[in-house]
């Protein structure tokens, strides 16, 4: 049986980190819109999910907490600000995780084990700062992904759950990498985000059966705005930048729904923890 795990990396439409995103304080949130949608989807399908808050939006996602409960979803920590791990220093970024656990926390009123950094930004330069998501008291990071973009990747990254190992020393962390499928001699992503708007639904149905025969779990993951075909498009993004941010909007729900009916989701820290019971294996970075 493979794995399955739906995670939602919970921040607003304007948190982006394009170069190209306009300053936008006081902007107006659609969290109120997007996280309805979403969650009757979920709960239509019977699916219990992680949402990873960015603890900069608990004003918005407070409201939806008690119905988070309610289903048996997971709730984890994006960090507080958006920061791209990278752009912070090491203790600009000890500082950024540890109160974004606490404020979640304090907000859901349990501990939560689980952390992902904004746009998968701990890479080869940065990957002592898993060190520091150790030592903030989380038990599994979701921060690596197995490829290459001008903004993010660790290509040389195990792809399938380890436990990471820095410098010969072992981590007291679960690492969950982004899930990547081997196409054509590449390894290609294609789980959530850009990818998942952007390859066709019969494409995306192959990478999955070909991770899967690769014994990897599937880790899908989305954001909440881009289940929005009608939201906020900044005039200052590039072309490229207009691209990734919001291509193949009014594609997002039919594939999703497709993706969830395939059935077997757990919350990522259930799969963690029954990973851990099994054993995971080291992983070199």
């Amino acid at each position: 049986m493979i794995d399955r795990a739906f995670t939602v990396d919970v921040e607003d439409w304007h948190h982006s980190n394009l170069a190209g995103m306009p300053a936008t304080a006081g902007a107006t949130s659609i969290l109120p819109q997007s996280m309805p949608l979403l969650l009757d989807l979920l709960a239509e399908l019977n699916v219990r999910a992680s949402f990873f808050i960015l603890a900069d939006v608990l004003d918005e996602v407070k409201p939806f907490l008690p119905r988070l409960r309610a289903a048996g979803h997971e709730v984890a920590s994006h960090g507080s600000h958006h920061r791209l791990a990278y752009e912070q220093t090491a203790d600009e970024f000890r500082a950024d995780i540890a109160a974004a656990k606490q404020r979640i926390e304090d907000a859901w009123g349990e501990a939560i084990a689980g952390y992902r950094a904004p746009s998968w930004s701990i890479g080869p330069a940065n990957k002592h700062y898993l060190q520091a998501i150790a030592d903030a008291g989380y038990l599994y990071d979701a921060s690596l992904l197995p490829f290459r973009t001008y903004l993010y990747g660790y290509p040389d990254a195990p792809r399938a759950p380890f436990q990471p190992r820095i410098d010969g020393r072992p981590l007291p962390l679960v690492e969950v990498p982004g899930t990547t499928a081997r196409l054509w001699g590449k390894v290609i992503p294609f789980a959530g985000g850009f990818y998942l708007r952007a390859l066709p639904a019969a494409l995306l149905k192959r990478l999955a059966a070909n991770a899967a025969a690769e014994g990897l779990p599937l880790i899908y993951y989305l954001h909440p705005r881009e289940i929005l075909v009608e939201q906020p498009r900044p005039a200052g993004l590039t072309a490229r930048e207009r691209l990734i941010h919001l291509h193949g909007l009014r594609g997002v729900a039919g594939k999703l729904r497709t993706i969830l009916q395939s059935g077997g989701f757990r919350p990522l820290g259930e799969l963690v923890a029954a990973w851990r019971e099994t054993g995971l294996p080291a992983g070199d970075l």
